[in-house]
C-alpha cells in the first residue's frame, strides 16, 4: 500500500513539473522562480518514484500510477488556466480506464503467485 502512496505522490509532482513548463511559456517575468519550482518538483518526483519502487515487486504498478500525472496537469489547467473546451464524460472515462488498468495488472500479478 505504501508503494501506491509513494507512486501517486510522485505522479502529483510529475504533473506539477509538466504544468510548470506551461507556466514558463506564459510568465516569462518569473523565469527563475518557475525554473526553481520545476527543478524541485522534478527531484521530488524522482525521490518518490524511487521509494515506490522499493515497496512494490512489480514496477509496472508504479508506471501506471505515474500516468495519473496527466490528470494532475489537466486539473491544474482547468482551475489555474481556466480551460473550458473539454468533455467531462471523456475525462471521467479516462480516470476509469486508468483505475481499471491498474486493477488488471495488480490482479494478474497476484494470479501468477
Amino acid at each position: 500500500m505504501l508503494g501506491y502512496i509513494y507512486a501517486l505522490t510522485g505522479a502529483v509532482f510529475v504533473g506539477l513539473n509538466v504544468f510548470s513548463m506551461k507556466l514558463l511559456s506564459l510568465y516569462k517575468d518569473y523565469f527563475n522562480e518557475i525554473v526553481l519550482f520545476s527543478l524541485v518538483t522534478l527531484l521530488l518526483s524522482r525521490v518518490f518514484i524511487y521509494w515506490a519502487m522499493e515497496h512494490v515487486s512489480n514496477p509496472t504498478i508504479v508506471n501506471i500510477c505515474l500516468n495519473g500525472s496527466t490528470f494532475v496537469t489537466f486539473l491544474l489547467s482547468l482551475f489555474v488556466l481556466g480551460i473550458k473546451d473539454f468533455h467531462i464524460g471523456l475525462f471521467a472515462l479516462g480516470i476509469f480506464f486508468l483505475l481499471l488498468g491498474l486493477s488488471c495488472i495488480q490482479y494478474s500479478y497476484q494470479l501468477k503467485k
